[in-house]
């Protein structure tokens, strides 16, 4: 047996034990309406009112089904993939190990069971029209990537508008790992609606299939304005008839506009102003709406050397700054001096100067890497501290730069 057999077959078992371990879940749904265990003492499953029986016929469950499913499943999957090449394999694979993580997220048997076995026989297919239409792998060539990052500004763009005015998630259900499943869904459809319309103009008019897709992306660009108007103006009461205008002017662009951009100009805009002004505006509404109660121990390191500066007070004589001055008090005296004299003034600056943390990492992911995706994957590596600590952007650079030596080590070893 060759390795790529062997890791196929590990992933065919790994797939058949996540597959049976949702089904299981799925089932213990049934069991969430039995009765609660009768009070015999004070404790935690008295106080919840808990069903101790849904413990035992959940283990029960568990011990009598899993196993044998799990070696069917096997069976079943090594049967499939005996005719695929490991790429497809892996595709087919894969999605089956989130089928627990959809539990976990949702608690319905709809995404635990039907995403996994979707994506599992879409996979394959999506790859064997990927690996059988030359046109399309032409289509994401290294001279079009400029215009696929207009493309993915102006989907996310479109996604950012409707969270901003509708305030809510797209799944309606609160979980960020469901929601990224319909996120990429949605940009897959952007991604499908221009290659399609640049397929069937080449086909049908005799239109060059590039340039019609050049043009297509850089038509699209509308689109950006689209979650600033809703930022500004809120409540945005005709969202409809300004999404119609926008598809309408992106339509009218499209005839009109005869050369698109240079791939050069295409990627400067979309790295350099798209890209970091969405991502400021992503950090902005995502924080402005936060509990702006007022912490007296770290707020007031801030807003108390602020008042003392304000009444005259000398720094280091009068004051102690203990961040330093900037941090602590200046900045927001000197905007206090132009806004008025106010709390509201010291909460609004720890959003905007702080949103300005993504767009900092952004850059540095530019800089470091020339390559939007990476810079993009250092911007999510930042989202793991708030918003407002200035630490972060030190962490995201020590990894960018280790993380850009492995590959040297790579490219240079292969």
């Amino acid at each position: 047996m060759t390795l790529h057999q062997r890791i196929v077959s590990a992933f065919v078992w790994i797939a058949a034990f996540a597959l049976a371990c949702g089904v299981f879940l799925s089932l213990t749904l049934l069991l969430r309406n039995l009765p609660p265990t009768a009070p015999v003492a004070i404790g935690v499953v008295t106080i919840e009112r808990y069903s101790k029986l849904r413990d035992y016929l959940g283990a029960a469950l568990f011990f009598l089904l899993v196993p044998p499913l799990t070696i069917w499943m096997r069976g079943v999957f090594s049967r499939s993939v005996a005719r695929m090449n490991p790429g497809a394999a892996m595709l087919f694979t894969i999605p089956y190990f989130f089928s627990p993580l959809f539990y976990l997220t949702t608690g319905k048997v709809g995404w635990i069971l039907g995403i996994p076995i979707a994506l599992s026989v879409g996979g394959p297919r999506a790859l064997a029209v990927w690996q059988t239409r030359r046109w399309l792998r032409a289509m994401f060539r290294r001279e079009l990537h400029p215009y696929h990052a207009l493309l993915l500004a102006g989907g996310l763009s479109w996604i950012l508008f409707r969270y901003v005015v509708l305030s809510r998630r797209i799944a309606h259900i609160p979980t960020l790992f469901l929601e990224g499943v319909f996120v990429a869904a949605f940009l897959a459809l952007f991604w499908a609606a221009a290659i399609l319309i640049a397929r069937l103009a080449q086909l049908h008019f005799g239109r060059d299939l590039d340039d019609t897709f050049r043009r297509i992306t850089v038509a699209a660009l509308p689109l950006i304005v689209l979650p600033f108007i809703s930022a500004v103006r809120m409540p945005l009461v005709n969202a409809r008839a300004i999404t119609a205008a926008t598809l309408l002017a992106i339509v009218l662009l499209g005839f009109i506009l005869r050369k698109p951009l240079p791939p050069r100009a295409a990627w400067n805009l979309a790295a350099y102003l798209i890209f970091p002004v969405l991502i400021y505006l992503v950090s902005y509404v995502s924080t402005a709406q936060l509990s702006q109660w007022i912490d007296l121990f770290h707020r007031g390191e801030s807003i108390g050397p602020a008042s003392d500066y304000l009444r005259g007070k000398v720094p280091f004589r009068d004051v102690f700054a203990l961040h330093g001055m900037l941090e602590d008090g200046l900045l927001d005296a000197w905007l206090m001096e132009l806004f008025g004299r106010s709390l509201d003034v010291a909460i609004v600056r720890t959003v905007v100067v702080g949103a300005f943390l993504g767009v900092s990492i952004w850059f540095l992911g530019i800089v470091v890497f020339e390559s939007i995706p990476l810079a993009l994957f250092c911007v999510a590596m930042g989202s793991w501290t708030t918003a407002e600590n200035n630490r972060t952007f030190f962490q995201v650079a020590a990894a960018a730069l280790f993380w850009r030596n492995i590959v040297k080590v790579a490219v240079r070893s292969g």
